[in-house]
Order: structure tokens, then C-alpha cells, then sequence
């Protein structure tokens, strides 16, 4: 797999870097943005995202379920069509299952959900419904599901033709069940339930250039983006009394989603998403080597991460995902970081965790034993692939494509990590390749392929892992020792413009085509500060929702 990588990474690189915001975004919206050049480069157009019909994915199909029809109707289906929990890609839609269309693969799946969900409301007509078996009920239930379902008031033509699918039914003798079923297949079948749109209001039909979503489109956007589900009762209310259409309103309505424990764990999935958690469960570790790996290990370094943003996203900046000690962990972890467990006075969680504080070496995400193993496919190839891993996903910078031809390797008996990766420096074609992220996997050559401190590298060779770290458009690479030097200056700034730049992907507001844009909305976004660091991850999704590319489109 690390060949893989090193292939797609030589070549020329850009980097994408600007200067990262301080303190809290206010209701008004974010502030102008510092960094490598003013805004008068931008083209206005490339900020904003054409109009689409976006499919939702399977997850958020499966969320909007079980708002339609409860957990209790909703969870058995959802668990059969494997609708959610099961894509670990970032952005969701650019898993292989999913995709931006409903193809004939997938929409055998969409069409099991509505043909599962409308048997199960015939099943159990009158706890779903609240209806008895008569037909006025039971069109007032389907149109009433439908305006949920749709996310959106009905339009005549639309509401007639429902009421004709269930009146047909009654036609036909099928009991008030059977034409309950036939009203929630046609209603959860439809292209208006599978999908939503960003195209603005119909009054904007025929005009071009820019266009402001309707209430209903932008409520939508904004509950999928923060929550993964669809708009609960008070975003729908205020759309429907057109009360989403100032910065303060917006801010009010971001902050009550942000304090729910639905929009928490659906943010808190996406980035270990986009940083890889998921990769434990399918790393193969050589057992010979590092005999006190198993699965059980794995289980606990994920919860260990999973922890570690549950504990620092949420309170305080968002530089403490890369330099917090805090840790939640279990025995077999303690014994790997070489801490005493339990700690005195500790109370075991029923999993058999506790709270520790992690030595002084260890900062933060960069040192943890389950990202460092996730991201060694290799451990011959620990170097580069951290190092590229570091580049592309923590600090932004773009790595385009191998040029075609490797280097030979670097002379002599078996080199050194540092001496092999100065050569790769060093040596055409791939030099300035390998110069762009070679020095932060150096920098965390002194942890081992299941996260364990060491001295000395696999043939006994002394490891020297400072560091000078690639340059910004700022100025020159910072020097650095370690893991935890490398740690402290990339939560400087680095991690909260990386992520504002990846939020702004996963809410579909740039393409990757669009690097250019792409960087016009982070300097925008990210406002000026002389206290870098310091910016937190509301702060970083406030931004996303308030800004002018969130709820504007390009016709």
C-alpha cells in the first residue's frame, strides 16, 4: 500500500497555508481572513458551488428514517440494508457504495428501504399512523409524511398525485392498510425524499449567476452538514417562517445544534473518518515483531481516539487534538505508554478505562499508539508514509503526482531511516517530492509501528529525529525535535486551516478541481488574529455555515 502512496506523492508541491483566526466567531459571521495574499486574486466565481440536486447518502437516508417512522420501526431496516454506520469515507458521498446518483446498484437498496418501511406501516397500521382503518386517515398521514419526508411544504400537483395513489387503492377494495403502504412506498421512492435540492427558490428558475437557497434548501443544508440527519422541528419552523435569512439566525440555530449529543457524535465520526480511525480495524500487524498486538489492542487504541476528540473538541481550541495529554485508557495501552495503571484514586469505567495524563513526550493526536498504527502499513516504510500522511492531512498541502521514474536507493549497508530519507531529498526526480513531507515522518521516527517509544530504529541505529519543517508562504520551515515539537507547531495554526479547508469539502463547497477557490474561501473564513491556536472546532463549522459560499449557489 506505501507504494501506492509514494507513486501518487512525488513530484512539485503547493502548499495551501493561511494564517489561522483566534477567539470565538460572533453571531455577525467571521471575519476577513489573513494569509498568503489579499482576496483581490480570487475569482468571485470559483467561490461559489454550482446549483445540484445532491443524493443523500445511505446514512442519511437511514437517519431520516428513523425521524419519519421512530428508532423502534426504523433500526431492524436500517441494520438489514446496512444504511448506516458502515461508510468511513470523507465525504461520505465519495465512498464506492455511494456516489452523487442513485444507479441501478444503489437503487435496489433505496428501493428495499421504501418497500421495508411501507410493509411495516401496513404491519402496524394504527401505532404508526394513529389512524383507524379509514381513508380520510390515512391520506391526511400520507401527505403528512410526505411534507416531513420532502422537507418541505407540498406543492398542489405533488399532493394530488399522492392522493390519487392511495385513492386508487381504495378503488381497487385494498383495505386502508394496504393503501397506507402504497402512499409510504411512493412517498419514501421518490426523487424528492432521495435527494434534495440547491438550486434556490422557484422564483430563480431562469435566472443566472448567483442565487440564495430557499429556507428549506438551506435548513437542510445546514442540519445534513451538522448533523447528518434531517431538519428537526424548530430549524423546520424557521424556515417555514423564513426566519433563516440573517447571519444572527443562522449563528443561533448553529449553536443549539452543536450543543446536541446527535450533531457531536455525527462531527466527532466524520473527522476520525477523514483521519482514518477506521483503519484499525482492517491494519495487518506482523505479531512476531510486536507480540503484544491483537484485536482486542486495536479495540482499545480506537476508543483511546475516539475519546481524545470526544474530550477536546468541544471545550477549548482545536490545537488540543494535537497537543493534549489527556487520555482515556485501559491496562494493555498503559503498559504500552509506559504508565501506571490505574492511576491512584482512578475508578475503572465498565470497560475497564480511566482517565490518565500521558507523559511529557506524548502531545496530542501525532502520539497516539492507534494513529501511529494506523498510518504504518509498513514500518520499513514508516518514514514517508507518515510523513505524506501528516502533509496531505493535517497541514493541507497539496502532493500531486509521481513524475514517472524512482530514485535509486540511498548508498550503502543498511542505511538509516534519516540517511535514506536525506537522500530522497537529495536526489532527482523526487526531491522536492520528499522535501515537502519527509521531515515530519523523521519527526516521528522515534515512535515504533504500534506507537512505543524508542532510541534506536529495527537495526540498532541511533534515531535523530530533529527536524527543519518544509517552508510556508510565510516564511521559512520551523525547527523542530520529535514527535511532540512537531506536534506543538503544526497546532499552531496549520490543523485549524487544514480543517477549515476539509469542512468546507465535506459541506460540498468546492470541488477538488477547485483549489483556487477553495483557498479564497479559508482566507476569507479564518479571520485575522495575533493569537493563532486558539481557534475552536465550533469556530470552524460557524465559519463553514456563515459564510457567503454556505447558502449561495451558481446557476
Amino acid at each position: 500500500m506505501v507504494g501506492g502512496l509514494l507513486l501518487m506523492a512525488c513530484g512539485s508541491t503547493g502548499r495551501n497555508h493561511g494564517a489561522v483566526s483566534g477567539g470565538g466567531t460572533n453571531a455577525g459571521g467571521a471575519a476577513g481572513i489573513a494569509g498568503d495574499g489579499d482576496n483581490s486574486e480570487c475569482p468571485t466565481a470559483a467561490e461559489v458551488a454550482p446549483a445540484a440536486l445532491v443524493r443523500l447518502t445511505f446514512g442519511e437516508l437511514g437517519a431520516s428514517l428513523r425521524q419519519l417512522l421512530g428508532e423502534q420501526a426504523a433500526a431492524p431496516i436500517v441494520e438489514e440494508l446496512e444504511a448506516d454506520g458502515t461508510n468511513h469515507a470523507f465525504p461520505p458521498l465519495s465512498a464506492e457504495s455511494e456516489g452523487p446518483v442513485i444507479d441501478e446498484r444503489r437503487l435496489q437498496t433505496s428501493d428495499l428501504l421504501a418497500e421495508r418501511s411501507a410493509a411495516y406501516v401496513r404491519e402496524h397500521f394504527r401505532d404508526v399512523t394513529k389512524c383507524e382503518p379509514d381513508y380520510e386517515c390515512v391520506t391526511a398521514f400520507v401527505a403528512d409524511l410526505a411534507q416531513r419526508a420532502f422537507r418541505r411544504a407540498l406543492q398542489d400537483d405533488e399532493l394530488s398525485a399522492l392522493e390519487h395513489v392511495v385513492a386508487e387503492a381504495e378503488a381497487l377494495g385494498a383495505p386502508p392498510e394496504q393503501g397506507a403502504e402504497y402512499g409510504v412506498y411512493a412517498v419514501l421512492a421518490s426523487p424528492h425524499f432521495l435527494y434534495r435540492t440547491e438550486l434556490g427558490p422557484p422564483a430563480a428558475a431562469s435566472q443566472t449567476g448567483e442565487v440564495r437557497l430557499s429556507d428549506d434548501e438551506l435548513a437542510s443544508a445546514l442540519s445534513f452538514f451538522l448533523t447528518g440527519a434531517p431538519p428537526d422541528e424548530p430549524l423546520r419552523a424557521a424556515a417555514t417562517a423564513h426566519d433563516l435569512g440573517s447571519s444572527d439566525q443562522l449563528a443561533a440555530h448553529v449553536e443549539r445544534l452543536l450543543a446536541s449529543p446527535k450533531a457531536r457524535r455525527h462531527l466527532q465520526r466524520a473527522l476520525g473518518n477523514y483521519l482514518g480511525f477506521p483503519r484499525l480495524e482492517t491494519i495487518a500487524v506482523d505479531t512476531a515483531t510486536y507480540p503484544e498486538w491483537n484485536a482486542a489492542l486495536g479495540l482499545a487504541m480506537q476508543h483511546e481516539l475516539d475519546m481524545l476528540l470526544q474530550g477536546t473538541l468541544w471545550s477549548g481550541p482545536l490545537s488540543g487534538v494535537l497537543t493534549s495529554r489527556s487520555a482515556t485508557i485501559n491496562a494493555p495501552l498503559a503498559s504500552l505508554y509506559g504508565v501506571a495503571f490505574p492511576p491512584p484514586g482512578a475508578t475503572l469505567d465498565e470497560l475497564g478505562f480511566a482517565d490518565v495524563e500521558l507523559p511529557e513526550g506524548r502531545a496530542g493526536l501525532l502520539t497516539r499508539a492507534g494513529l501511529l498504527t494506523a498510518r504504518t502499513s509498513r514500518p520499513a516504510a514508516a518514514v514517508p508514509e507518515r510523513g505524506l500522511w501528516v502533509a496531505s492531512s493535517i497541514a493541507c498541502d497539496v502532493v500531486p503526482a509521481f513524475p514517472g521514474a524512482a530514485p535509486t536507493q540511498a548508498p550503502g549497508t543498511n542505511p538509516s531511516e534519516r540517511a535514506k530519507a536525506e537522500f530522497r531529498m537529495a536526489t532527482s526526480p523526487c526531491l522536492d517530492c520528499h522535501a515537502a513531507f519527509d521531515p515530519y515522518g523523521l519527526a516521528l521516527d522515534e515512535l515504533d509501528a504500534i506507537g512505543r517509544f524508542r532510541a534506536s530504529d529495527a537495526q540498532g541505529l541511533p534515531i535523530d529525529v530533529s527536524v527543519t519543517l518544509p517552508p510556508t508562504p510565510r516564511g521559512p520551515g520551523t525547527r523542530v525535535s520529535g514527535s511532540r515539537g512537531l506536534s506543538t507547531a503544526l497546532a499552531d495554526d496549520f490543523f485549524a486551516t487544514c480543517m477549515t479547508q476539509r469542512f468546507l469539502e465535506y459541506a460540498r463547497l468546492y470541488t477538488a478541481q477547485d483549489a483556487a477557490g477553495e483557498r479564497c474561501q479559508v482566507r476569507r473564513l479564518l479571520a485575522a488574529s495575533n493569537k493563532p491556536g486558539e481557534v475552536s472546532f465550533s469556530d470552524v463549522l460557524t465559519s463553514v455555515v456563515l459564510s457567503h459560499a454556505f447558502a449561495t449557489r451558481r446557476r
